[in-house]
């Protein structure tokens, strides 16, 4: 993304991986998680390189998120939405699979 480049938990082998740029972040779980991935932008893409389903995720916005939900082949499996306020919680994101997050 050409842009800020982070890498998470150096004490766990960095499981994790994120980018921003404007509006925007993309971010990659591997293992199991110590702290969620804090939901921030307008968009946001998730992707689950675990090999269980779900990624910790914090809403840090005041707005709710549409959330698609699509496994390791591409095909979209379901679309839920992400209340505002709610915390942490988990988004259940098939192994090898990614969510697309907007804001509503």
């Amino acid at each position: 993304m050409n842009n800020k480049l982070r890498a998470y938990s150096q004490e766990m082998n960095y499981p994790g991986l994120s980018s921003e740029k404007g509006n925007k972040l993309i971010a990659a779980i591997y293992s199991d998680q110590s702290k969620p991935l804090l939901l921030n932008k307008p968009h946001v893409e998730v992707i689950n390189g675990e090999t269980t389903e779900g990624v910790l995720v914090k809403l840090m916005a005041v707005k709710s998120y549409k959330a698609e939900i699509f496994d390791c082949e591409g095909k979209k499996i379901r679309v839920s939405r992400l209340e505002a306020g709610t915390g942490i919680r988990k988004l259940k994101i098939p192994p090898s699979g990614m969510a697309c997050l907007l804001y509503l």
